[in-house]
């Protein structure tokens, strides 16, 4: 194909934009519709070969399926004597790998929101019941105006059919060694979760401009996937917050069931991670004192939709703490100053645990305003966290100096073992501020003295019986709703 030639007796062939392993694009004009495209085509010689050109109708058929704002759209397929071809969306601008290797890392603001598109659209194809299986850099185009969409199905896979597997027909692993999900790099059946695992890998990217593991083959990469954990992002730009370490540590989990389940809940945890309205003012919640909170034991998603509320739901219920003590602290000269602490951002808190995270996905039910709902810790075969850690908890984290006075804590598991931590010391400890049991009402803490901190950890220590579980793993601990009461400090 070469420029100015006509395909379909339609589109207008132009330059050529991109080569790959496979096939060749060219910007293109649809003289129907007087509109830019791209036209995609296997290299000479392999629209003969069946698995070349099975791959290219299965992309067809893939991108047939799918239409969303971040996956790049199809508009025409055919097939002639040199085989079949594509007529696709034109994306003005370049590929992430283009842009990060020009670049290099972007602020973590930037990261977040690029991926969180991502995964919008990894959203909708996984609703779809399509696995893409080849998420990476290289496949991710970003336009002049910042719009990020994901390329590239052909070695996508639907689910419905039985096709979820990590080989191809001819038993070569499918994906690059860079981003491969460790099930993939296995042989294993993959799901929507491996998509998630090389989404954290491409965000790692990102944010450091470089991926996370090198070695001498491909097969060697894999394996680190496989077997080596992630190493921190900090370690190359210390800038990468530490909320965003644990998304990253949930996103890229070796087992696919620590994982975000599929895009939906990853872009539900980048959009509530960088929320503009995470810090917004409500109005102030009653001072009537919460009920006993009923059971919620499953994880609740909430809608893409009302993300953008949650966060914004952690300033409502702690924007009542005032109001629910009894006088306030003692400030400067012996005054009252108690004010309301709002967080910037809530995140689970696991640093001893293999993934780096404990049950985030349902972290803002720890403090949505409703007392029915929950965030619980995993459950273990003891009260002491079956010995595998010391403890887990919520990082909260208030972007300025605050000084905690007092922590209340209402709880649907009485019992449960918690401490307030403060920020590190030099040693690298957290000195533990508070401590106490849940119990069957709102338990209220105080504080002990301590310099203002940006951060505070609720740690929880010993776990309790939870009646509704059967078997083993039958110990946890859960918080309904906590707030926490104290000083700005200058």
């Amino acid at each position: 194909m070469s420029g100015g030639e006509f395909l379909a007796g339609r589109y207008r062939i132009g330059e050529l934009i991109g080569r790959g392993g496979m096939a060749s694009v060219w910007r293109g004009q649809d003289e129907v519709l007087d509109r830019p495209v791209a036209v995609k085509r296997l290299h000479s010689g392999l629209g003969s070969e069946a698995d070349g050109a099975d791959r290219f109708r299965r992309e067809a058929d893939t991108l047939a399926r799918l239409s969303h704002p971040n996956l790049v759209r199809l508009f025409d397929r055919g097939e002639d004597e040199r085989g079949p071809w594509l007529v696709m969306e034109l994306i003005e601008g370049e590929t992430l790998r283009d842009r990060l290797r020009r670049s290099g890392p972007m602020p973590a603001a930037d990261a977040v929101e690029l991926c969180a598109q991502i995964a919008e659209g990894l959203s909708e194809a996984h609703a779809a019941g399509v696995v893409h299986r080849d998420i990476k850099a290289r496949n991710v185009l970003v336009g002049d105006g910042g719009i990020a969409k994901l390329a590239d199905f052909g070695v996508a896979r639907l689910l419905e059919a039985g096709l979820g597997e990590g080989l191809t027909g001819t038993g070569s692993l499918v994906g690059s060694g860079d981003y491969i999900a460790p099930e993939a790099a296995r042989g294993e059946a993959v799901g929507p979760a491996a998509d998630v695992y090389s989404l954290g890998i491409v965000l790692y990217e990102c944010l450091t401009g470089r991926v996370p593991y090198v070695a001498d083959s491909w097969v060697a990469v894999a394996m680190c996937h496989v077997n080596e954990p992630l190493p921190d992002p900090r370690d190359i730009s210390p800038a990468v917050p530490e909320d965003l370490v644990a998304l990253l540590g949930r996103a890229t989990a070796k087992d696919p069931d620590q994982r975000y389940a599929d895009g939906g809940e990853m872009a539900t945890a980048l959009r509530l991670r960088d929320s503009p309205q995470k810090t917004m003012v409500l109005p102030q919640v009653s001072a009537e004192p919460a009920p006993r909170p009923a059971r919620h034991t499953a994880p609740r998603r909430p809608r893409l939709g009302s993300a953008l509320l949650v966060l914004g739901a952690v300033s409502l219920a702690v924007a009542g703490v005032a109001l629910l003590t009894d006088g306030g602290l003692p400030g400067p000269g012996g005054a009252a100053s108690a004010a309301d602490l709002r967080p910037g951002t809530v995140s689970a808190y696991d640093p001893e645990g293999n993934d780096g995270i404990e049950r985030d996905d349902i972290v803002p039910l720890a403090s949505d305003g409703d007392p029915t709902t929950a965030w619980f810790t995993s459950s273990y075969a003891t009260p002491g966290l079956g010995g595998l850690k010391s403890g887990v908890g919520l990082l909260v984290s208030f972007g300025e100096p605050v000084r905690a006075g007092r922590l209340r804590i209402t709880s649907p598991l009485p019992g449960a073992r918690i401490e307030l931590r403060g920020p590190r010391s030099a040693d690298g400890t957290r000195p533990a501020l508070a401590e106490g049991q849940t119990g069957t009402d709102t338990v209220e803490f105080r504080v002990a003295d301590h310099p203002p901190a940006t951060e505070y950890v609720l740690w929880v220590t010993e776990l309790v019986e939870d009646p509704e579980i059967t078997g083993a793993n039958r110990y946890r601990a859960g918080i309904a709703e906590f707030s926490l009461e104290g000083e700005l400090t200058p």
